[in-house]
C-alpha cells in the first residue's frame, strides 16, 4: 500500500468503474465476468482490513494462516458479490461527484450510478492508503451489514461456520450465474 493522491484515488475508482462498465459490456456468463473482475478486486480492496473489521474480535483469535485464507476468501466474496451484480448493461453511467481528504491518506469517493431509466444509486467509497475498506450504497455500509451479520453467525458457529457461510454465499452467486 502506499501514498495516495487525490488524483490517483480518482483514477482508481474511474478505473474501476470502467472495469465495472467493460464487464456488464461483455454479455458474458458469471465465471467470465467473475474472472475479469477477481484480479481488479485484489488490486482495490483491501480485503485484510475488511476481514478483521468485520469479524471483530473473532480475527484476533485465529492464526496468521487461517486470517490469509479467510482475507483471500473475502477477496472471493467481493469479486461473487459484483460478478453476479454487474451482469448486463443498460447504458448506466457512473459519475464520481467529489473526491474528499479525511486526513492521513484516507479518502472518500463519492459517485453515483445511473441507470437507463434515471433511477441512480450512491455509491461512497472509503479508501485508505488508495484502496476501498467500504462501500455504502444508498446510504447502508456493507462493512457494517457485514460485522453484524457476521457476529451473529461467529456467535453461533465459530470462524468456521462464518467460513462455510461465506462459501455457500460464493456457491450461490456461482449457480444464479448459470443459465
Amino acid at each position: 500500500m502506499h501514498a495516495s493522491s487525490q488524483e490517483s484515488v480518482r483514477n482508481n475508482i474511474n478505473d474501476f468503474h470502467a472495469t465495472l462498465i467493460g464487464v456488464m459490456q461483455m454479455n458474458a456468463d458469471y465465471e467470465h465476468r467473475f474472472n475479469r473482475l477477481s484480479p481488479v478486486i485484489n488490486n482495490i480492496f483491501d480485503a485484510p482490513n475488511i476481514s478483521r473489521i468485520s469479524t471483530g474480535k473473532f480475527w484476533r483469535q485465529q492464526d496468521a494462516q487461517l486470517q490469509g485464507q479467510f482475507t483471500e476468501l473475502m477477496y472471493k466474496l467481493i469479486a461473487a458479490t459484483y460478478a453476479d451484480r454487474f451482469d448486463s448493461y443498460n447504458d448506466q453511467v457512473f459519475t464520481i461527484e467529489s473526491v474528499e481528504s479525511k486526513g492521513k491518506d484516507r479518502w472518500v469517493v463519492k459517485s453515483r450510478l445511473t441507470k437507463s431509466d434515471g433511477e441512480t444509486v450512491t455509491l461512497d467509497y472509503y479508501l485508505r492508503a488508495g484502496v476501498i475498506f467500504n462501500v455504502v450504497a444508498n446510504g447502508v455500509s456493507d462493512l457494517s451489514l457485514k460485522r453484524a451479520d457476521y457476529a451473529s453467525i461467529l456467535a453461533a458457529d465459530g470462524f468456521s461456520g462464518l467460513i462455510e457461510h461465506i462459501n455457500k454465499s460464493i456457491r450461490d452467486y456461482r449457480q444464479s450465474g448459470v443459465d
